[in-house]
């Protein structure tokens, strides 16, 4: 009786042990569905869907408008939209705008009573974080892959942009890129710092981005050259470099990046001057060589 016993518990707990390793990694499934979208498995079109938010990150103020999901939080998704709260800082601070409508933190900006609390401040500096933060992640996504490589630099220019309105527009800012682990705290740099690496990322952009005509609504070698000469424009008041310097500068950019040349001084507005922002005059008036 008792070896009876004995045989039918070794029974039992071969059982359970069976079935307990039965159980082992059931959790740890791929996704059985092969429309599951993960990291590993886009298309060329999902990564340009990705792309797009890099650059309507800078028209739009969310998933959906005029005021929904935003991407920031505690400002109205309208007032703290990309180019309307670069507009406020650079305008309704001097006397090229008057607004006249007293919303809340433009009176101030218009009076220049404005202090750290105003709420237009700190949402046009936040979304400019946001921005780059979506850019990063974009960037993180295509690391180490070379067939985007080309959306990448487009990535790269579009937060150089955001950086460059950092700078012009805060001076010293919090610094982060790709190569960060996300969640991870800015490094405060000055506008100096700034500065010296923006301005070797818009070279090393400059030498890489292909002349090819983009596709419609994105851009290839024009914005980095653009924001590079407007950069050294302003070197003086950003790390104080001498005239002769910028002169020695616009010299080479002259020579090396517009051969035709065609007149750089023609400006086709007072807001365009004020940027520094080279076009080409309508009379298309040669240099003098």
């Amino acid at each position: 009786m008792k070896s009876y016993k004995n045989k039918i518990f070794s029974v039992f707990c071969a059982a359970i042990a069976l079935g307990a390793t039965s159980c082992v990694g059931d959790l740890d499934l791929m996704p059985n569905d092969p429309n599951t979208i993960t990291a590993g498995n886009l298309t060329e079109e999902q990564y340009e869907g990705v792309l797009a938010k890099c650059y309507s990150g800078m028209a739009v103020s969310g998933q959906y408008g005029p005021d929904g999901a935003s991407d920031i939080s505690g400002l109205d998704g309208g007032t703290s939209q990309y180019t309307r709260g670069i507009f406020m800082l650079n305008e309704f601070t001097t006397d090229e705008s008057k607004w006249i409508w007293k919303d809340a933190g433009v009176f101030d900006l218009v009076t220049d009573t404005w202090s750290k609390g105003n709420a237009n401040i700190f949402g046009t500096y936040s979304r400019m974080y946001v921005h780059i933060a979506i850019c990063n992640d974009f960037l993180r996504l295509v690391k180490g892959n070379g067939a985007y490589q080309d959306m990448a630099l487009e990535a790269r220019t579009l937060r150089a942009m955001s950086y460059y309105n950092i700078i012009d527009l805060f001076g010293k800012g919090g610094f982060v890129t790709e190569d960060d682990a996300p969640g991870t705290s800015p490094v405060q740099k000055s506008r100096a710092e700034l500065y010296q690496w923006l301005a070797g990322e818009l070279e090393d952009l400059v030498a890489t981005m292909s002349d090819a005509t983009p596709k419609y609504g994105r851009h290839y070698c024009s914005p980095q050259r653009r924001g590079l000469r407007r950069l050294r424009s302003c070197a003086s008041l950003f790390v104080g470099v001498l005239r002769r310097q910028r002169r020695v500068y616009a010299g080479w950019w002259r020579r090396e990046r517009n051969p035709l040349g065609y007149c750089l001084r023609c400006r086709a507005d007072s807001a365009l001057r004020r940027y520094h922002i080279p076009l080409l005059c309508r009379c298309e008036q040669p240099y003098p060589r």
